[in-house]
């Protein structure tokens, strides 16, 4: 497979996560409960979404990292 098909899946792979974040978000904070499971959401769930996406700690792997990494090899 191709360096440039390998990156189109992952970014492909990355608008679907963002979707997936959006949708999950809407659903907890649109509910009775948001007050209550947001902050386990955030703590848990998200975080991990977000550390993929190169939002988290920047010292962990991340899908853009990934990306950089198929670009030099």
């Amino acid at each position: 497979m191709k360096k440039q098909e390998r990156i189109q899946m992952i970014e492909e792979a990355m608008d679907l996560i963002n979707q997936a974040i959006e949708l999950v978000d809407d659903a907890v904070t649109n509910n009775g409960e948001g007050n209550r499971i947001m902050p386990h959401y955030e703590a848990y769930g998200k975080c991990g979404l977000n550390q993929a996406m190169g939002n988290g700690n920047p010292y962990d792997t991340s899908l853009p990292k990934l990306i950089e990494e198929i670009k030099i090899d």
